[in-house]
């Protein structure tokens, strides 16, 4: 029960902490591209199995939110596909810029918890586009522009 109580105020604490703050991760297909803005929000804890055993596993949730670059808002209100949520962003049906962007999350969050004395695996469940819906420009919308 005592070790619940600590996983909720670690969850509580770098909660807070990120709230106020982003991150910038290197473009996921480009190298020497802009970066992206996101902010992360950690979940929950759960066991997910790893190299054949349960282990526990935080939990976390991606904001991909506008940079103030306005290079790299133009180029991804046009990449970001017109979802606004995206469930398990890093299984195998996603495209590759999702893949990438929850490894590389992973890694700066990783080394972010170990500011935080945490050593716990990390996991995206939840992707979610900031972007003003007006601006996104998905599939249908350019396919409807070039007829």
């Amino acid at each position: 029960m005592e070790n619940e109580f600590s996983q909720d105020k670690l969850l509580a604490r770098v909660n807070r902490f990120l709230k106020t703050h982003t991150f910038s991760v290197k473009y996921p297909l480009i190298d020497n591209f802009y970066p992206i803005t996101i902010k992360v929000e950690l979940t929950d804890f759960r066991e997910l199995i790893r190299m054949g055993e349960y282990m526990k596993y935080l939990m976390y949730t991606i904001y991909i939110v506008p940079s103030g670059n306005e290079d790299t808002d133009k180029v991804m209100k046009n990449i970001i596909p017109g979802e606004k949520v995206i469930n398990n962003p890093s299984s195998i049906n996603q495209s590759t810029f999702y893949l990438r962007l929850c490894n590389d999350v992973d890694i700066v969050l990783e080394n972010f918890l170990e500011y935080w004395g945490q050593d716990y695996p990390v996991f995206c469940n939840k992707l979610v586009n900031l972007y003003p819906e007006e601006e996104t420009m998905n599939e249908n919308y350019r396919y409807k522009r070039l007829r």
